[in-house]
């Protein structure tokens, strides 16, 4: 039986880079060379930075343990403050098209498609090259596994290798989650993996695929994170004392953290008898200015071992974000047996509350506060760490590798065959059975 090969397809790729669509890619490009024996290649830019796609990495192959990489060079950079313009302009007009396509006259659909392609070179990384060769490439690979739907690599790259594709969209309720380009992407994929059942009901509501083209699958936690959270050493940060509550990942504004700060620092100023750090790792993308403060410890990047030693040792851990798709740092600190609190306008932060008894979510500054100090005072009574137990369990069965390499094997053959040609028609790549 020949190996299985397959092309990952994603922004920005590297053991180094924290983002949720690049780490879950990365570990599964490892898992599914490493434990499957699959023949995997990655299709990606020389990005390292999500904010200017700005080249980082030398052009050309790579390899990464079992793991082929192609980069290739981003054309265009992005410009954080013109794109934040244009998007703020443009976005509800092209989600209402999406949405409404009859309530708009079709003479402005030629402005609307030129404007929205704009929207995708600007929010970038644009990389025709990297889509070129992808075409080119097409007749060697079973399959095509593209991560995220909102970025140029996939919009412009799954439309035309449709038959062989999968799409991992990690989806969130936001505005190009209705743009036109996007819902035609959607319902082109032959098989979407879904990370959460909240982001599978999403895309079932809004219209965006069938029930039979969409599985639940998401992404597998190590090993490591299944074992006792005494075994990690503690991660060495001059001037932190215990207790910490900790929060790992992109250090944005988007992502809650300036909320969440000024969240932490209102309970230690209503609650100067606890003796509580917060703790930040993650890249700082320039939107939270941090100032100092000897409660508050920013370390920036660090190792995944330090990422494990610093939940495994944490009274709390917090995920402030209003926007997730699955949060594999809530499922991290769930598996190493941690309670969470969550930014409860999340839907599926607010899905694992509402079904673990070890989540926590909270809505305001006085929910954070009461959730936080509930945490604090229940957190060592033997009741709840049975709970903490019951929860770990809860994630293991649904998201250790086991299960998810289990899952990738089981997805449907695609209809195309590596005897798929590619053809150019009117400068767009189509597939044709050969």
């Amino acid at each position: 039986m020949p190996k299985v090969k397959v092309a990952l397809i994603v922004q920005r790729f590297g053991e180094h880079i924290l983002g949720g669509a690049e780490s879950h890619c990365f570990q599964l490009a490892m898992r599914l060379s490493e434990t499957l024996d699959w023949t995997v290649h990655v299709y990606t830019t020389t990005a390292f930075s999500y904010q200017t796609w700005s080249n980082f990495y030398p052009e050309g192959e790579e390899r990464i343990r079992n793991v082929t990489v192609f980069r290739y060079n981003v054309t265009l950079n992005r410009w954080p403050t013109i794109f934040k313009i244009f998007n703020r302009l443009v976005s509800p007009t092209l989600a209402y098209w999406g949405r409404h396509p009859k309530k708009i006259p079709r003479i402005f659909f030629p402005v609307l498609r030129l404007i929205e392609k704009l929207w995708y070179i600007l929010q970038g990384p644009w990389c025709p090259k990297l889509i070129e060769n992808l075409h080119h490439a097409a007749a060697n690979y079973d399959r095509f596994i593209f991560f995220t739907y909102l970025y140029y690599p996939t919009v412009f790259g799954l439309s035309a290798l449709a038959q062989k594709s999968v799409l991992v969209p990690l989806a969130h309720p936001e505005p190009p989650l209705s743009f036109t380009r996007v819902r035609h992407l959607l319902k082109s994929a032959p098989c979407i993996l879904a990370n959460t059942e909240v982001e599978k009901s999403l895309l079932l509501k809004k219209g965006l695929c069938e029930e039979e083209n969409i599985i639940v699958v998401g992404c597998g936690l190590n090993e490591q994170f299944f074992t006792k959270p005494t075994d990690f050493p503690h991660v060495a940060i001059p001037g932190l004392k215990q207790p910490y509550i900790t929060y790992l990942g992109r250090v944005s504004k988007g992502k809650g953290v300036f909320q969440l700060i000024q969240y932490f620092l209102q309970f230690i100023l209503q609650n100067k008898n606890q003796d509580l750090s917060l703790v930040l790792a993650g890249e700082n993308d320039g939107s939270v200015n941090i100032f100092y403060h000897p409660q508050i410890k920013f370390i920036g990047y660090i190792s995944q071992d330090d990422k494990t030693s610093l939940i495994a040792h944490a009274a709390c851990v917090v995920n402030p974000s209003p926007r997730e798709s699955l949060s594999l740092l809530a499922l991290e600190a769930i598996a190493l047996q941690k309670p969470v609190l969550v930014n409860s306008r999340c839907d599926v932060l607010r899905f694992y509350a509402r079904n673990l008894q070890t989540v926590f979510d909270f809505n305001d500054n006085a929910e954070f506060s009461e959730q936080l100090t509930r945490i604090l005072s229940i957190r060592k009574f033997q009741e709840f760490k049975r709970q903490l137990k019951e929860s770990q369990s809860w994630v293991k069965s649904r998201y250790s590798w086991e299960t998810i390499l289990a899952a990738y094997q089981k997805i449907p053959a695609p209809k195309g065959t590596r005897d798929t040609m590619i053809r150019k028609t009117h400068g767009l790549y189509k597939l044709t059975e050969s």
